[in-house]
């Protein structure tokens, strides 16, 4: 799929959260994000490349073992962030509406980033998706594959675009769960 694809993805991805939206953190971090294109385009740009990353890893050890966990549950190649939006309308808004309405701490105000509700929701909502999409029965392995999925994105966005805006987004929280990464990840944390 071709970057433009990508970027309008993205972008559709920010008018369907919009009527989503209910927490005045979630409504600002949108409207920002919004009103400050180069700063959504920036996060668009390091999302899909770590899909695609996540999709070419030839190793897992180190920070990455979450993605040969991941590589495990769900098989690859992982979809990109415009087919969800294009092939599945009505499942990435539903998988949506439950990030935003499981994970309220994403609307914590003293989180760093403008950023971080937003794509809080798009990578936890993202994992959901894959959840839904490889256990359509089974919550424990639906829960088990999102987990993983957030896990392994946020290794990977931090060993290789460290300084980027989306893990700028996503820092706070790492912190927080940095128990749950590979020693070599934690530790730089």
């Amino acid at each position: 799929m071709s970057k433009d694809l990508e970027r309008r993805a993205g972008q559709r991805i920010l008018c369907e959260i919009r009527p989503l939206l209910d927490c005045e953190h979630i409504i600002g971090s949108a409207q920002w994000l919004a009103a400050n294109k180069k700063e959504q385009l920036e996060r668009e740009r390091i999302f899909v490349d770590v899909i695609g990353r996540l999709n070419t890893i030839p190793s897992f050890e180190g920070p990455y073992r979450d993605v040969g966990k991941l590589r495990e549950l769900v098989g690859f190649p992982l979809s990109t962030l415009g087919s969800i939006v294009n092939e599945c309308d009505e499942t990435a808004k539903s998988v949506l509406q439950e990030a935003r309405e499981t994970f309220p701490e994403w609307a914590n105000h003293q989180y760093n980033s403008k950023g971080t509700p937003v794509w809080g929701m798009i990578i936890e909502g993202y994992g959901l998706y894959l959840g839904k999409l490889f256990s359509k029965d089974d919550e424990i392995k639906q829960k088990e594959i999102k987990r993983t999925f957030v896990l392994a994105f946020e290794a990977v966005a931090f060993t290789e675009h460290r300084n980027s805006a989306i893990v700028n987004d996503i820092l706070d929280w790492m912190k927080e769960e940095k128990d749950d990464f590979p020693e070599e990840l934690a530790g730089q944390l």
